[in-house]
């Protein structure tokens, strides 16, 4: 009997020791907007994958917790805050909403974005050459791109009046879009005409009002909701090719599924570049030692089929410059 207790009371003595030599390994939490989306052509599955091609292995020297809000933006916040309370060592989200959320559930844990818009990451990171606080990452384009997107439209359609411009108003990053816009409408004699859609479910609202204002083409800027929630794209597109409107976008899927020209940037090349951030983090480095990047590289595409079923003969200008061009 008092073997057995002294025994007890050598194991219970050891158990500290035995604690403290138990390495954690870091944690990395996922923030995601949208659904559960492996392809290498979503976010989350350029990011994972290029995560696990710098060596992080889910469950082997990497613990990874993640929430998906399935694009129920009022969601994003009460799971930001469910990952908070997980201890992550860094946190990867991305889109507008998803980098606020995180912003906001905490000062403190190390956050990348990749990619929201410029304005969001200006306003969180507060300087991008050394961010200020805890959030770094990649802006989803740069500033003018929307304005590029609109001249090109013009070019292809020279007699263009009216267009109108599709906002999600729930978006913080397009609060100065539409002012930014004003002056390319202005300067090339078009009328520029707002249109509000949150979501798939006012898409169909969205075009009864640009019925009733009549304009001639619809740009569509890039917002989670709208242009990569896979029902609000195909609706969007398809609303518009039945009354025969072109569509033009800075969102890259756009033109391969029926609008007329797209100008995006590489959002899955964004996302792999965020995941070197994380890497970086995850090994010590810090917000403050990781500029916020801006995309380098764009994509021209036109989608010659609509033009042609539009009766939208495209300048050959523009066929030179593309880099894709979809027949």
């Amino acid at each position: 009997m008092r073997r057995r207790t002294l025994l007890g009371a050598v194991v219970a003595s050891l158990l500290p020791t035995l604690t403290r030599g138990q390495v954690r390994r870091p944690r990395l939490a996922i923030l995601s907007p949208a659904p559960r989306m492996t392809d290498s052509g979503t976010v989350y599955g350029a990011f994972t994958a290029a995560l696990a091609a710098l060596g992080w292995a889910r469950d082997r020297n990497l613990d990874i917790v993640e929430r998906f809000a399935d694009f129920a933006a009022d969601r994003i916040p009460a799971l930001a805050a469910e990952l908070v309370s997980l201890q992550p060592d860094v946190i990867f989200t991305f889109t507008n909403p998803g980098a606020y959320a995180a912003a906001e559930a905490t000062p403190t844990i190390p956050i990348v974005v990749g990619p929201a818009v410029e304005t969001t990451l200006a306003e969180l990171a507060g300087n991008f050459a050394r961010p200020t606080g805890n959030v770094t990452g990649i802006t989803l384009q740069v500033r003018g791109q929307d304005e590029k997107c609109i001249e090109l439209l013009h070019t292809v359609m020279p007699a263009l009046t009216r267009v109108a411009v599709i906002i999600n108003p729930l978006n913080a990053g397009f609060n100065d879009l539409v002012d930014a816009l004003q002056e390319t409408f202005r300067s090339r004699g078009l009328t520029l005409v707002r249109v509000d859609a949150r979501g798939a479910d006012e898409i169909d609202a969205a075009f009864a009002k640009i019925a009733e204002e009549r304009v001639a083409a619809i740009h569509v800027p890039d917002d989670a909701s709208v242009t990569a929630h896979g029902p609000s794209r195909h609706r969007l597109i398809e609303l518009a090719l039945a009354r025969r409107l072109p569509v033009a976008s800075t969102h890259l899927r756009f033109a391969a599924e029926g609008s007329l020209i797209t100008f995006s940037t590489d959002i899955p090349a964004l996302a792999r570049r965020a995941a070197t951030y994380v890497d970086k983090i995850l090994k010590g480095a810090t917000p403050a030692e990781l500029p916020v990047e801006r995309p380098t590289m764009f994509k021209l595409a036109v989608n010659l089929k609509t033009a042609k079923a539009l009766g939208i003969s495209l300048p050959s200008e523009i066929l030179l410059r593309a880099d894709e061009v979809i027949e």
